[in-house]
């Protein structure tokens, strides 16, 4: 087995590849932090109510957003 080098074995960084803001991990992680929900809990969920909890999310945002510019 041969060790695992975080930063390259010979000092050259790895490059990190992201999951993207559209992968499912990335739509769990913004749900849990938005909602207070733990990301278990989450994944447990149908997708069609984690996409539900992300257009309310936006919608909320929106509503928000047009609040604030009309003062």
């Amino acid at each position: 087995m041969g060790r695992v080098c975080f930063y390259g074995c010979r000092g050259f960084r790895k490059k990190i590849v992201g999951l993207g803001d559209s992968s499912l991990h990335w739509e769990i992680a913004a749900l849990a932090v938005e909602t207070g929900i733990a990301p278990s809990v989450l994944l447990q969920e149908d997708p069609r109510m984690l996409w539900t909890m992300g257009r309310y999310i936006v919608a909320r945002s929106q509503a928000q957003s047009g609040k604030r510019g009309r003062k």
